[in-house]
């Protein structure tokens, strides 16, 4: 998550890569309900006009424990408030690359999972919000997730 820096090595970082050497992180919780297609979305407040973001973690848990699980996930950045999931899904700018052949993420697992993605990604332009969204595979097993941004303004 957020790390320490000292002032000797915030200058180093600052001459290397100029950007804001402190971040902040943003936590978002998603509770999706049992049943194929049921999804759930956040979203946060509104950031500044340039961003680095840096890191994003997924922590996901099914309700019962021991059952196959499974959903599309996505972390995406874009302006105004999103009424639905479709919003973050398909019109906002998605922050987790996706190479596949299915339209976004996906992830299979059995019980609990945590997902890291390291990114250093710099957005610039309007000022924006991160939403989180997931949709839910399972029939029987409602799913918690545990969402943080790791980012950088300035």
């Amino acid at each position: 998550m957020a790390e320490l820096i000292t002032s000797s090595q915030a200058l180093r970082f600052s001459i290397l890569f100029p950007r804001g050497v402190h971040s902040r992180v943003i936590t978002l919780e998603l509770v999706v309900p049992a049943g194929v297609g049921a999804d759930d979305f956040k979203f946060s407040s509104i950031v500044g006009l340039n961003t680095w973001v840096l890191s994003i973690d997924w922590w996901i848990a099914g309700l019962q424990s021991g059952l196959h699980l499974g959903c599309f996930f996505q972390a995406s950045t874009g302006t105004g408030e999103p009424g639905n999931s479709g919003v973050i899904f398909l019109e906002w700018t998605p922050l987790i690359p996706h190479f596949g052949i299915k339209p976004f993420p996906v992830i299979h697992w059995n019980d609990n999972i945590n997902l890291h993605f390291q990114m250093n990604h710099l957005i610039t332009g309007e000022a924006r919000r991160f939403g989180v969204a997931m949709q839910n595979f399972s029939t029987t097993n409602q799913l918690r997730a545990l969402i943080a941004i790791q980012f950088s303004e300035g």
